[in-house]
């Protein structure tokens, strides 16, 4: 199956016009690599690749919002686990040029798209690291070493909490997105919710570690 056809410069300016805060030029080159990849190693739907990647460009800015609008200063460092097409690593990028951020994922294939993004892009202090989270969490000059960690949907926050804690420093934050038929808790793996917000089939949600 190959993907559908995309207009990927008009897709991003559709969404740099509905995000204002991204920037049109990197995410039409960012789209066109993910067009350009998706057929050899299935980055996203090739069945419905626009709205896939619409839905997670929306969801990506909306994360980087809701950890951003409380904090007086928004997060310069994060990591992405499970990235796969980058999502919401890559967008992440865009919105704080200056942010540290390490893109992990285990499936080699993608994480050689991600070192192409990352290099197409010109983006600076920013890692791929192609293999387990477990064995990235363990690495001295990443252990502790995050303000935000994320992962997207992949499983309840109770299940992926213990896998990015070992990466966030002090009083780090986790964000996710919850599908619609998961309940959100109050509390989970010894990190509280902060905050929560409904998006498009799901819900946003932030949670707080111990100081």
């Amino acid at each position: 199956m190959t993907s559908e056809h995309i207009d990927t410069e008009l897709l991003a300016s559709t969404l740099a016009a509905k995000y204002k805060a991204l920037p049109q030029p990197a995410l039409s080159t960012y789209l066109d690599e993910i067009v350009n990849w998706n057929n050899r190693v299935a980055l996203v739907s090739r069945r419905s690749t626009k709205s896939v990647v619409e839905r997670l460009v929306g969801q990506s800015v909306g994360l980087w919002e809701l950890v951003s609008a409380h904090s007086d200063v928004p997060p310069s460092s994060y990591v992405d686990v499970g990235t796969g097409a980058g999502f919401p690593g890559i967008i992440w990028k865009m919105l704080a040029p200056d942010s540290t951020g390490l893109l992990v994922e285990r499936r080699e294939k993608k994480a050689t798209f991600l070192d192409r993004v990352v290099r197409v892009l010109g983006f600076s202090d920013i890692e791929v690291y192609s293999g387990d989270a477990r064995d990235a969490s363990r690495m001295s000059g990443w252990v502790a070493s995050f303000e935000l960690a994320t992962t997207l949907a992949v499983a309840s926050p109770g299940e992926t909490i213990p896998l990015v804690r070992p990466f966030l420093s002090p009083g780090g934050r986790f964000v996710t997105t919850v599908g619609s038929s998961t309940p959100v808790p109050d509390e989970a793996a010894g990190m509280r919710l902060l905050r929560s917000q409904p998006h498009r089939g799901g819900t946003l949600a932030v949670y707080a570690g111990p100081e």
